[in-house]
């Protein structure tokens, strides 16, 4: 007697199944990593301001705010991504539900 092998539907199924797992597992990853990243800004801005020199020292003070300024545009687009893999997730959780 011969096995039958599975059938078109069935291996389907596993190549959904596989990608689905796939999507959501480095969806996760990368909202990981958005969210450390962002973490990581939200730090270094808190330190940062710790170091603001008095503001009588124009020069000095002008390269402290550019900074700032530079690590809160870095937040924002962390935190930005980080929002938008979320969403992600959700839209990869719904196609699964729907099948």
């Amino acid at each position: 007697m011969r096995k039958e092998g599975k059938s078109s539907d069935e291996l389907l199924a596993e190549v959904y199944v596989s990608t689905y797992k796939y999507l959501h597992d480095s969806t996760l990853n990368t909202i990981s990593f958005y969210e450390k990243q962002y973490k990581m800004y939200g730090n270094l801005i808190e330190s940062h301001k710790d170091l603001e020199p008095i503001k009588f020292f124009k020069r000095s003070h002008q390269k402290w705010q550019d900074e700032m300024d530079k690590l809160k545009e870095s937040y924002d687009n962390a935190f930005t991504n980080f929002l938008n893999e979320c969403n992600e997730l959700i839209e990869v959780d719904k196609l699964a539900r729907m099948s």
